[in-house]
């Protein structure tokens, strides 16, 4: 449409006039910023967001640009082919984001002190079966559990690798675990029993000792104990397992976290041993224990057998 009266005829009407004699005007290569008296170029970076360079000469610019050009080539291919280490920080921080404390420490401890020391520094892609060996062969003279560990959370990493089309094989296929296996665990006998009771009687350690040993209990759900986890008043005395002590960077925190879904479980106290009563106080590190020898058809939650804290 041509230009109305009035009006000066612009550069798409000129054209449409005179042909193609009209030439479109080149735009400068790069833009003067009068406000901070420097030329400025906008360029795309690797997440697709335009950035601005700076320089104070058109030549300055340019050898700025030709770096952050080759920088977001370099970002690119990382992201498109990480090292073992960039993407086993970043599995870490994803797959660990729900796990228990324990489970979390296994998946970091596994990554961060056997995987990465040794293949950390190479791309995903360039992981090779021989490579995952030299990790489980660092791991030779190690237990079966731990190299099972390390094994089962490396090939998970990679598996994922894949998922996210990152790798198209996994290195750790066919690989198989080893060590030696940890040795079988006794349980004490009678004589043993008498003889570690005897060694701690009287001392702050007696009441977690016979809670281990006439409960069964795990060192962390004693340490966990309290008032409302202990049932001596009801028709089968119990005490309930729901609380257990962890180490969180090295302090001590007592929670409703335990190692397992079937470690929330009731435990009836072995009554029918010599020393009955295994009571927890409320506060952290202060038990009541009350010993006695039971009298036949006695009440396991008679006064006698109760200390008030």
């Amino acid at each position: 449409m041509p230009a109305g009266k009035g009006t000066c005829p612009t550069w798409t009407h000129l054209r449409r006039l005179e042909g193609s004699a009209v030439p479109r005007p080149k735009k400068p290569t790069y833009e003067f910023v009068e406000r901070l008296k420097l030329y400025r170029k906008r360029i795309k970076d690797a997440d697709g967001k335009y950035v601005a360079i700076y320089g104070k000469t058109p030549d300055e610019l340019t050898q700025k640009l030709s770096a952050a050009v080759e920088a977001i080539k370099d970002r690119q291919a990382r992201r498109d082919d990480p090292l073992v280490s960039e993407y086993a920080t970043d599995w870490l921080r994803l797959v660990t984001a729900d796990m228990k404390p324990k489970n979390r420490e296994v998946y970091e401890g596994a990554i961060n002190l056997h995987v990465v020391p040794i293949i950390g520094q190479k791309r995903m892609r360039d992981v090779q079966p021989d490579d995952a060996r030299l990790v489980m062969i660092a791991l030779a003279d190690k237990s079966a559990s731990l190299q099972g560990k390390v094994l089962r959370t490396m090939r998970k990493m990679f598996e994922n690798a894949i998922d996210n089309e990152l790798i198209d094989r996994n290195p750790c296929a066919k690989l198989k675990s080893g060590g030696y296996k940890s040795k079988k665990k006794t349980a004490l006998t009678q004589e043993q029993v008498e003889v570690l009771l005897q060694a701690v009687k009287g001392t702050r350690a007696e009441p977690f000792i016979m809670l281990g040993i006439y409960t069964g209990l795990r060192r962390e759900e004693i340490l966990g104990l309290q008032w409302d986890c202990v049932k001596l008043d009801e028709q089968t005395p119990h005490i309930i397992v729901k609380r257990a002590l962890r180490w969180d960077h090295c302090r001590p925190v007592v929670d409703q976290i335990l190692k397992s879904d079937a470690a929330f479980r009731s435990i009836p106290p072995l009554f029918s041993s010599p020393a009955i009563c295994v009571i927890s106080s409320n506060l952290p590190g202060m038990w009541s224990v009350a010993i006695r020898s039971p009298k036949p058809n006695s009440k396991i939650c008679g006064e006698s057998s109760r200390i008030a804290v």
